[in-house]
């Protein structure tokens, strides 16, 4: 296995088994091209991304949303204190 297949190896790993587009995989295909210590860092910051949650949605705490919602704290209030967009707010208010 040559330089490029085993960089390739590495990033496609990192993806993981997310759909990617043919332009996506071009892309990957080009950047394994590059040295091992740069596709090492690419792969690691797409790592850390993964570990963090990049990407999904985050799981709303539907209870919470009530609670402030039962002490009168306003939809705006409750988006902030949460972290969350106000539309998810709005969803789970009732």
């Amino acid at each position: 296995m040559n330089m490029q297949e085993k960089n390739l190896e590495k990033i496609m790993q990192a993806v993981g088994n997310i759909e990617i587009s043919t332009d996506e995989k071009r892309y990957l295909e080009w950047l394994s091209k590059y040295d091992p210590d740069t596709v090492n860092n690419i792969v690691s910051v797409m790592t850390k991304m993964k570990s963090r949650g990049a990407g999904r949605k985050k799981s709303v705490d539907v209870e919470a949303i009530h609670a402030y919602r039962a002490q009168g704290k306003t939809q705006e209030w409750t988006a902030r204190e949460m972290n969350i967009s106000i539309s998810t707010v709005r969803r789970n208010w009732h």
